[in-house]
């Protein structure tokens, strides 16, 4: 599971709902199969309890002010989108010690997971752990929030003192079966 977060803060949801392109190209398959990481993923990552999940998000947020007490004088970073790859990217930055807000237009962050996939697919209570585990560990979220309507790149980095932006706008339109 450690291995699994180092790589992204929503293991659970990435063994529930990832389509595994990496085990077409797995070297394992040469010998005898693939090996099932997603299923790996999603095994370690429902043995987690609640309790051991809040010890690790504590732990990530001592992480992060601790970061941030480093790079005390780091710009601000203004992520758009908050899907998985804003997620990710608004996490790592927040444990690196960036002062991260994340974006959202729609009401509820999760992109795609919280209003694509349904939720026999992905249940909501997990959807809602995993997110709220991530956002957790010190970001600020504001949702409802549109791109080009309530605001700008250009006034986030102007006018707002963002040092920078980090463009996560998902992808909207959805795979044929």
């Amino acid at each position: 599971l450690s291995l699994s977060r180092e790589q992204g803060p929503l293991p659970l949801v990435l063994g529930l709902v990832c389509h595994r392109p990496c085990e077409g190209s797995c070297v394992r398959g040469d010998f005898d199969r693939a090996i099932a990481i997603n299923e790996v993923k999603r095994f370690v990552a429902e043995l987690e309890g609640a309790a051991e999940r809040e010890a690790h998000f504590t732990a990530e947020r001592e992480r992060a002010l601790t970061a941030r007490e480093t790079r005390a004088h780091a710009p601000a970073v203004a992520v758009v989108g908050a899907g998985p790859a804003g997620i990710a990217a608004a996490y790592d930055l927040t444990l690196r010690g960036y002062r991260v807000t994340l974006f959202e237009k729609e009401q509820v962050p999760g992109g795609l997971l919280a209003t694509g996939i349904p939720p026999y697919r992905l249940p909501r209570d997990v959807l809602e752990a995993e997110l709220t585990g991530a956002l957790s560990v010190g970001m600020e979220l504001r949702v409802g929030q549109a791109l080009g309507t309530d605001f700008t790149v250009r006034g986030l980095l102007d006018s707002d003192g963002y040092g920078a932006v980090c463009l996560a706008l998902g992808a909207g339109l959805g795979m044929p079966l």
